[in-house]
């Protein structure tokens, strides 16, 4: 439902970025990935600094099993300034993980921690502490692991850490 207002309201106004960013994102979370691409390269034309339009690509041609598109997805997003480099750190310690190479992810995630908190991005980095501890956690390293997890949960003001440190599942 949400797929088909959103493609509703690109119908009234076909430039707004950010709606057209949703239809592009709803149409990625409804697994029509043909789809999300189109919309998030649509978005990308209108405005090529748009990070999330890089998230909700890179995210789609993964799905499709496009591992080297996605990656050059998130290398793009990596020279958008301090936020969109965040965020590929992000899917780039995500796509290392997916391809099982915990040292590669491990090596992307800690320099990506460390910049989130000296700009005082705190949400940034607890999310990535959190995948770090995954990341521990999945090499063995289990009391780092934990120790990585507690520390996000110091950064993070956010209740749905809660929830994420539990581990799959909840």
């Amino acid at each position: 439902r949400a797929l088909q207002e959103g493609r509703r309201a690109i119908a009234i106004a076909p430039r707004n970025v950010p709606q057209r960013n949703n239809v592009g994102l709803y149409a990625m979370y409804a697994g029509d990935f043909e789809v999300a691409i189109a919309e998030q390269q649509e978005v990308l034309q209108l405005n090529p600094t748009f990070a999330l339009a890089h998230v909700g690509l890179a995210l789609s041609q993964l799905a499709q099993g496009k591992v080297a598109e996605a990656e050059a997805s998130w290398k793009k997003l990596e020279g958008l300034g301090f936020h969109g480099a965040s965020l590929a750190a992000t899917g780039l310690a995500d796509l290392a993980l997916y391809q099982g190479r915990l040292a590669n992810a491990e090596k992307v995630v800690m320099p990506a921690i460390e910049a989130d908190l000296g700009a005082k991005e705190t949400e940034a980095a607890a999310n990535k502490l959190l995948m770090l501890g995954w990341i521990l956690a999945a090499s063995g390293r289990s009391a780092k692991a934990v120790a990585a997890a507690d520390r996000a949960r110091a950064f993070s003001s956010s209740e749905a850490n809660d929830a994420t440190c539990a581990g799959p599942g909840g």
